[in-house]
């Protein structure tokens, strides 16, 4: 949301065509609003990672490893993403541009490899939809992200999937954010782990 309306103070920026990194770069009006911005929502992935971890009566290996989960992500894709923007110039990436990009990397490995962990948390036996779901969320975060990483690596303005860069990143984030809030939702709903296998 908050990206959203930032884009409106960017002159000739489109959500469509240009990558969320761009808003937070050297070169965007918004760049200090979005830094906050996105330290605060890193911020409270960290704190989801936490509560995700107090929510259960044991703490298993799986809920551990959920948990860091959550705070890498929070960190790699949120914090460090405030932190480290990206500097467009003439002579490539630079070393903070270098770090967002890697720290960002494995932010979005964490989020990948997290459904695969929540299914030994959530099992099928007691919970088949999101079981399934879990599978569901990591083909289309596969598929959003060879199409992104093909938009960055095309070198031709004119190609489809580079027009459309900026819809594939946001496709990316929007299917990890719906199935995170679903978990939150199955958080609530059962609170301590009476079926969740560990």
């Amino acid at each position: 949301m908050i990206s959203t309306i930032q884009g409106l103070h960017y002159p000739g920026y489109s959500h469509l065509h240009d990558t969320l990194s761009q808003m937070g770069s050297s070169i965007s009006p918004v760049s200090s609003i979005m830094s906050v911005w996105w330290s605060i929502l890193g911020f409270m992935f960290v704190l989801l990672g936490v509560s995700f971890y107090k929510s259960f009566n044991n703490s298993s290996k799986y809920i551990k490893l959920a948990s860091w989960l959550f705070v890498f992500y929070g960190v790699g894709e949120g914090i460090c993403s405030g932190v480290f923007p990206v500097n467009y110039n003439d002579s490539g990436f630079d070393f903070i541009s270098m770090l967002h990009i890697i720290l960002s990397g494995i932010g979005i490995l964490a989020i990948m490899i997290l459904p695969f962990v929540l299914q030994k948390i959530y099992i099928k036996k007691y919970f088949p939809l999101f079981y399934n779901y879990s599978f569901i969320t990591v083909a289309l975060g596969l598929v959003f992200i060879i199409l992104f990483s093909l938009a960055k690596s095309i070198d031709n303005p004119e190609n489809f999937l580079v027009q459309y860069k900026g819809l594939w990143q946001r496709a990316l984030t929007i299917n990890f954010y719906i199935y995170l809030t679903t978990l939150v939702v199955l958080m609530n709903r059962y609170r301590l782990d009476e079926k969740a296998s560990i």
